[in-house]
């Protein structure tokens, strides 16, 4: 798989509520993040994206251009 796949393989995996599967197949588990509304671990960030999910189940993304 090229790293665009990946990327976008993650993201429909993560965004349809796997969001466990698509860290357990594509994130190293050393991860750190910057992103500045949770801690740097990846456990914050998987947690956040599950209850992002929760509560907008059916949310979408839409690829403009992945580089």
């Amino acid at each position: 798989m090229t790293k665009k796949e990946i990327a976008i393989s993650f993201l429909k995996l993560a965004g349809t509520g796997f969001v466990q599967d698509a860290f357990i197949k594509y994130i190293d588990s050393d991860l750190s993040h910057h992103n500045q509304y949770f801690k740097g671990d990846r456990e914050s960030l998987i947690n956040a994206m599950e209850n992002a999910h929760r509560t907008s189940p059916k949310s979408t993304a839409t690829k403009i251009k992945i580089l």
